[in-house]
């Protein structure tokens, strides 16, 4: 960062703190919070990405076993590198490597009942992620 990007008389006191926590200058800190503005401007170079908007995942809700196509293709043609598993909390609690994937077919009965975020790799590093139910 670059302190030429200051925005001139930014600075502010933020006197809130005093009014959002009990007692603030006595259990807290006897100094208040600042913030300061900065102009940040950066130039961002977007390459081609390989739209993965007509990827399909279903059936949804499952009962155990998922299919993964793009455009009518099997997922072997998708170029997939791996397929990651998440909870509601976040938490990863599966990972598939494209070597574990058959025809475009993920099982994922050993997961319990639930709502799950499945995150699918392709070989040139776009990544989509999907939610799924599991019943």
């Amino acid at each position: 960062m670059n302190f030429d990007s200051y925005i001139d008389n930014s600075v502010q006191y933020e006197v809130s703190a005093t009014q959002m926590i009990p007692n603030y200058i006595s259990t807290t800190s006897s100094h208040y919070p600042i913030s300061v503005t900065f102009n940040i401007i950066e130039e961002v170079n977007i390459e081609a990405v390989t739209p993965t908007a007509s990827l399909q995942v279903y059936p949804n809700p499952t009962s155990g076993e998922l299919q993964v196509t793009i455009a009518g293709q099997a997922r072997n043609e998708l170029q997939v590198t791996g397929i990651e598993i998440f909870d509601m909390m976040g938490r990863n609690v599966g990972t598939l490597r494209a070597t574990s994937l058959q025809n475009g077919t993920i099982n994922i009965s050993h997961l319990g009942s639930g709502t799950y975020f499945l995150q699918i790799t392709m070989e040139n590093g776009a990544t989509t992620t999907q939610k799924v139910v599991v019943k």
